[in-house]
């Protein structure tokens, strides 16, 4: 079998059993792999109303046709599951070595379910599995354990959890490789909960591509379109702290203070701005394996102790920790990363936690402190909550439960879509990364809205070029830009790329999705598998993979009611100094309220083919997509 390695893993932790099965030519030709194979194996094999801890409850890992290969940036594994945090199904997404090792192990999905009665972990390796004891492993950290692990069986990848996913902290994460966090949303809890500390994977299996020659040129044609963008040496240097040009250098202000304030831009530059990030935080670059950019980096980290951390970006970490936690410069924000990652804790759910405390302490619900600075605050609280060490056992149900739990009127306080966090604020920047986090299923999660809208005020010929190349049909660019850019309208169709590329296994980061289009996708698919696959029926494949995202939601109860905009967005502004910000379309020239984000929402359902009252797919579009019947096995229709 070209491209794929043709086989499942499915493993019962429960029974202490693995099997190997065949990757079906239906799941190939439907859904491709990746991501799309997760949530149709997810689908296939859960049932309603599950609780995320349930040994009933599966975790769904695969890599993409193109994993393996030499098409740039082809190395991520997605994960799919319930999220504890949300109880939405969802996916998290990540690179490093991990889905390169799963792939020459000769797997494309690994499928875990049930409860282990001790800890153990996962070793997967040249066509076979084993179930080990982990109990020298439970209890230590995710660097400790990687490294114990990749000094038993050398070369491999590693999916570790730290002592939050232990606990069942509901915004845990799973490391992969010491670098890349995977799972916003609790997925080191689901772990957590089935005693499975890690997962390794190796193997010395390569992948076939059906027509070499072709594969090779095409790839390399790739590589020269990522590496002659104008932005180019830019991402190189200043890997995603590119993005402060285009956003914070615009607006000169992070949001902070619970999304109610605005940090000055010039105080963010003075700690943590690019010029600190070369100079001072950046060590050296590294890249994932295919990856002609590097934008992972190591970086040096200060404060409580002095050392260096490999991360997967750092302008996220320093929205989170520099603007919202406040923690001081460039070389905190690292060391906080680091002990996020230690511990196993998402950072932007774990910033509001931070702020959430502050509310507590301001408002008199609680009175300990947990340090004299934003920084001391910061990395007492990831210990508290990673431990669920007192309060920080009440925090560690997530700022949503957290807030509830002191009196219902404090939930307010949490800005929040579907019980998620999200990472950015809309006031800001109103792009379809924005609006991705009203209308994703999994909750307040931005990345599969990703576009050249996350550049403040990007031109209308820029959008139409990157739509153009993204396969979206001419009469809907007419509905996107017509009489006014609808970033409802485009979202559809950006989420429709994303969950393409993840499928086949492509990094969705900036930098590299740059070099490619739905028609250089179809000629890579076809010459690494011989399978021939139209541009427009390989974005329906993305299309399709949306939709059964949203299917498993609509079957847990999710409708249009939970798409809902966060109050603050709406009806408070966000100010600093001499800005003040309220919610505009994306080019700033109407100010959207309470009508005007649910004409946003009718637009996004009337693109999608959804119904506009309900925000669930039609039996029409769902027969169009040809996932009837599995919607009917479902239960979401009759």
């Amino acid at each position: 079998m070209y491209g794929y390695a043709g086989r499942i893993l499915m493993v019962d932790l429960s029974k202490r059993k693995v099997k190997s099965v065949e990757l079906s030519e239906s799941l190939i030709d439907f859904f491709l792999g990746g991501l799309g194979g997760n949530l149709k194996l997810a689908s296939d094999l859960t049932e309603r109303w599950v609780h995320p801890y349930s040994p009933d409850a599966y975790l769904v890992l695969g890599v993409g046709p193109l994993v393996g290969t030499m098409a740039p940036g082809a190395v991520r594994v997605s994960a799919v599951c319930k999220f504890p945090l949300t109880e939405t199904y969802g996916f998290a997404s990540g690179g490093v070595v991990f889905g390169l090792m799963m792939k020459a192990a000769g797997y494309d999905h690994v499928v875990i379910k049930g409860r282990s009665k001790k800890p153990v972990y996962l070793d997967v390796f040249d066509g076979g599995a084993e179930i080990l004891d982990a109990g020298d492993l439970w209890g230590r950290d995710v660097y400790d354990v990687t490294e114990e692990l990749q000094g038993r069986y050398g070369p491999c990848g590693v999916l570790t959890i730290g002592r939050a996913g232990e606990k069942l902290v509901r915004f845990s994460v799973a490391i992969m490789d010491s670098c890349s966090s995977l799972g916003r949303g609790g997925m080191g809890a689901v772990m957590g909960s089935k005693n499975l500390k890690a997962v390794v994977v190796r193997g010395e299996g390569g992948v076939e591509v059906a027509d070499e020659k072709a594969f090779s040129e095409k790839a390399l044609v790739t590589v020269e379109e990522i590496c002659s963008n104008p932005h180019y040496h830019m991402w190189v240097r200043f890997g995603s702290m590119t993005c402060w040009e285009f956003r914070t250098g615009l607006i000169k202000a992070w949001p902070c203070d619970g999304w109610r304030g605005l940090m000055p831009g010039k105080e963010a530059e003075t700690l943590f701005g690019p010029k600190v990030f070369v100079e001072k935080v950046k060590e050296k670059t590294l890249s994932c394996p295919s990856c002609p950019v590097g934008d992972r980096l190591i970086a040096k980290f200060t404060g409580v102790e002095e050392g260096e951390v490999c991360m997967s970006q750092f302008f996220g970490p320093a929205y989170a920790f520099g603007a919202r936690c406040k923690v001081g410069d460039g070389g905190k924000i690292a060391y906080c990363y680091y002990l996020a990652n230690k511990y196993g804790i998402d950072y932007t759910t774990l910033a509001s936690t931070v702020e959430l405390v502050r509310v507590l302490r301001r408002k008199g619900y609680v009175k300990v402190e947990f340090g004299d600075d934003g920084f001391e605050e910061t990395v007492n609280l990831i210990r508290a909550v990673s431990l669920r060490d007192g309060l920080g056992g009440i925090l560690a149900e997530g700022p949503v439960r957290a807030a509830a739990k002191f009196g219902r009127g404090l939930i307010e306080e949490v800005v929040n879509v579907k019980g998620m966090d999200p990472p950015l604020d809309g006031r800001f920047n109103f792009g379809t990364e924005a609006f991705e986090v009203i209308v994703n299923p999994m909750g307040g999660h931005y990345i599969p809205g990703f576009s050249p809208t996350f550049m403040i005020g990007a031109s209308t010929s820029k959008l139409k070029k990157f739509c153009d190349r993204i396969g979206v049909p001419k009469d809907a660019i007419r509905r996107i830009f017509v009489p006014y850019f609808n970033v409802a309208r485009m979202t559809r169709y950006v989420e429709d790329w994303y969950a393409l590329l993840t499928s086949l296994g492509v990094c969705c980061r900036q930098p590299i999705t740059q070099g490619y289009s739905v028609f250089s996708l179809a000629e890579l698919y076809a010459s690494a598998t011989g399978i021939k696959m139209p541009p427009k029926k390989l974005i329906k494949t993305g299309e399709r993979v949306w939709n059964l995202l949203k299917l498993l939601n609509v079957r847990e109860g999710f409708s249009r009611r939970d798409d809902a905009f966060p109050e603050r967005w709406l009806k408070e502004p966000l100010r600093g100094g001499n800005i003040t910000m309220t919610l505009m379309d994306y080019y700033r020239s109407k100010r959207i309220g309470v009508d005007d984000a649910e004409k946003l929402l009718d637009d996004y359902y009337a693109e999608r083919g959804w119904d506009p009252e309900s925000g669930v797919p039609t039996e029409s579009k769902l027969v169009e997509l040809e996932l009837a019947s599995t919607a009917r096995r479902m239960g979401v229709i009759e």
